[in-house]
């Protein structure tokens, strides 16, 4: 009963961190298109907090240059998620001159991409502010690793076997995550005693407040089904060099040239070390048969591929580990410049992730699992919550207000860019409307569409989102819940 009302308390705390960033990021995307209208000297009928129905309502008024006024009402809803603004003009059919539809070219543009900039510019800050605050200190290459280490912010040791896994499952076998092995003979040998049982091992634990080892000593008394790490092939990026050469989804990468290979990690630092435009040859698994590739090593050093998570519960790894022993921070211009260059990586691993997603798709593969809607970010957010970092949920907000500002870039019907779209047609009218009238050539068709066939796109377009936004829905409950 009290292991029910535990879970319960859980899911209630995971429900209410998941509304609060992500009808937050929403309700703060909302405010950007609020902002720029203001800037716009649009009209604003009503800012909503939440959704309909309506709970709470109150009126505030403002004179506009011309004398007019502004009557506007600020709404709280009834379901607590997202927000809105709902402005004068937006569907055409007002004289006003402070009607969107009325204002000039330029600051409709700035009304509509006004959410997506504040979405890049919370996504921004956030990661300006961990890199200011200070955090483990990360790295991209090889050189730049070893260069953290000889500068004192990680302790190395070097050939050991760690353990890794699900945490809770590890927890329950008195294990955690980068626990050192100190009595093996070997990996395979270190495997079947766990796997068979009855048997004790000593280990190192690194104490992160003391930035330490401990030794304790572990009796594994039942049966634990360990496995070896492998790097098996998830989805490649299109066109990329992995394509090329004839990697294929389900791969595993078992060695470049004489170096075995079994975390991407190793992959990356493997290829960073072989000269650009040298030939390398790479190993792997296909349905069990070995086969090699030669292929020429890119300027890049990256083949395109996303590696398929590990779905073994128990995994044992030889290689090196590396414990932070200090932060690293930065100044705040330096902090605000990284962190502009990673949001930008954020987009750009965004738009990548896209055209892999319609690939998919278009072979016939369904919805991917990395195409996750609400259920998978409070999922996500819940095992979040399990760790008690607030470090990674400032982290894991900051993607997905980035995310968001993507996803709404997009030309798609009902996002901002389907939007914006039908603006920069609206602006090719306008221009052809002016260079006519200086070449004295009759204009036909005027500066804008018929405000109907972009009530249409959307309409359309909003069906078609509801009806992917339910599948990727069903897809994620399917997969997080029942393992499908």
């Amino acid at each position: 009963m009290l292991a029910w009302i535990e879970q319960l308390g859980t899911l209630g705390i995971t429900i209410v961190v998941f509304l609060l960033i992500f009808g937050g990021l929403i309700i703060l995307h909302e405010f950007g298109h609020f902002w720029a209208a203001r800037a716009a000297k649009v009209k604003i009928l009503e800012f909503g907090i939440g959704l309909p129905p309506k709970i709470f309502a109150k009126n505030t008024t403002r004179t506009l240059s011309d004398g007019s006024i502004e009557t506007m009402q600020w709404t709280i809803n009834a379901l607590p998620f997202g927000g809105f603004v709902r402005m004068l003009g937006e569907e055409g059919g007002s004289k006003d001159p402070y009607a969107f539809a009325n204002r000039p070219w330029g600051w409709k543009v700035l009304v509509i991409c006004g959410g997506v900039i504040m979405n890049f510019i919370i996504g921004w800050i956030l990661l300006s502010g961990l890199l200011w605050v200070g955090g483990p200190a990360k790295y991209t290459s090889e050189a730049e690793y070893k260069q953290l280490v000889q500068n004192g912010y990680f302790l190395e040791i070097n050939n050991v076997i760690s353990i890794s896994g699900d945490p809770k499952k590890l927890s329950d076998v008195g294990l955690k995550n980068g626990d050192i092995v100190e009595n093996p003979i070997s990996l395979s040998d270190l495997q079947s005693a766990l796997n068979k049982g009855n048997t004790t091992i000593n280990i190192q634990r690194w104490n992160a407040e003391t930035k330490i080892l401990e030794k304790i000593s572990v009796p594994i008394t039942n049966p634990i089904d360990f496995a070896l790490p492998k790097l098996q092939i998830g989805s490649l990026v299109e066109g990329s060099l992995a394509q090329q050469i004839g990697l294929q989804t389900n791969d595993i990468i078992t060695g470049v040239n004489n170096t075995p290979i079994f975390s991407a990690q190793e992959l990356s630092f493997t290829l960073e070390n072989i000269t650009a435009g040298s030939e390398a040859l790479i190993k792997i698994l296909r349905n069990n048969q070995s086969m090699e590739m030669v292929f020429t090593v890119p300027t890049s050093k990256k083949l395109g591929i996303y590696s398929a998570p590990n779905t073994d519960s128990f995994l044992l790894s030889s290689g090196t580990l590396a414990f932070p022993l200090k932060n690293q921070s930065f100044g705040i211009l330096e902090s605000l410049q990284k962190g502009f260059i990673q949001s930008f990586s954020v987009v750009e691993m965004s738009w990548k992730m896209l055209k892999n997603m319609i690939e998919k798709v278009k072979n016939g593969g369904g919805i991917p699992d990395e195409m996750g809607g609400p259920v998978a970010i409070a999922h996500t957010t819940g095992q979040i919550l399990e760790f008690g970092n607030i470090s990674m949920l400032i982290y894991f907000t900051a993607m997905i207000s980035l995310s968001l500002a993507f996803m709404n870039i997009l030309p798609l019907p009902a996002l901002d860019g389907g939007r914006l779209l039908f603006l920069l047609l609206e602006g090719i009218l306008i221009i052809k409307t002016k260079v006519f009238a200086v070449l004295g050539i009759k204009n036909y068709g005027g500066e804008k569409l018929p405000e109907s066939i972009e009530g249409y796109f959307h309409m359309i377009g909003y069906l078609l989102l509801m009806s992917l936004l339910l599948l990727i829905t069903w897809n994620d409950i399917m997969r997080i819940f029942f393992g499908k």
